[in-house]
């Protein structure tokens, strides 16, 4: 609109008209500028403002709470006293899905091997679901099974609250590969929907701007 206004207001348009050129070639100039723009934007919002945004949303928890949480191909690492956890998925609501915490004596030497499907933070302390242990000993090794135990983390939920970024800013393939993961565990979450929709939508929404922009010039 600015940019075709400011041609109208010269009568730059009137010209190109008088000169025979067609409305339709001036709409073709339009989408192909119109098209660079919405490539860069969808660039920014697919590659760039997602990383950007967990990064700062971590780093700013971090700050806060005095603990590192590092995030790699095989999900988030942290260290917990003298344990090192890796969680595979964060979920809104400060739901934890497949974690693994690995813990160790003061001679660094592995003690305890703890797997569970599902961790929720109730009144002030995390309870694992579906555990399975593994007592590693000088002589032996042991497992059992738990349907249930708390776990006394000094894991701050904000912190990994951190991790679950805005679905709004997340990728379009990302919020695809969410969206799967919830449907697969019997998880409704809306936001996630609406947010997945919008990034397909949004190209499609601003080529049509673009053309109901050129009656008003």
């Amino acid at each position: 609109l600015l940019g075709l206004g400011t041609m109208a207001g010269h009568s730059e348009l009137t010209a190109m008209r008088a000169a025979g050129i067609s409305v339709r070639r001036i709409l073709a100039a339009i989408f192909k500028t119109g098209l660079v723009l919405m490539a860069v934007v969808v660039a920014l919002g697919e590659w760039v403002a997602p990383v950007v945004q967990e990064h700062a949303q971590i780093r700013r928890a971090e700050l806060q709470h005095g603990q590192v949480l590092l995030r790699s191909r095989y999900g988030f690492w942290a260290r917990d006293g003298q344990a090192f956890v890796n969680i595979r998925s964060i979920l809104p609501g400060s739901v934890l899905r497949d974690i693994h915490i690995y813990e160790f004596n003061d001679r660094r030497e592995l003690e305890l091997v703890t797997h569970a499907a599902e961790a929720t933070f109730v009144d002030d302390r995390w309870v694992l679901k579906d555990l399975r242990q593994t007592q590693v000993t000088p002589t032996a090794v042991a497992s059992r099974q738990l349907e249930e135990a708390s776990w006394d983390s000094l894991l701050n939920p904000s912190l990994l609250r951190a991790g679950v970024v805005d679905p709004g800013l997340l990728s379009a393939w990302t919020l695809h590969q969410y969206l799967q993961f919830m449907r697969e565990n019997g998880l409704d979450v809306p936001a996630y929907e609406v947010a997945f929709w919008a990034k397909v939508v949004a190209p499609l929404a601003t080529l049509v701007m673009l053309f109901l922009g050129v009656p008003f010039v």
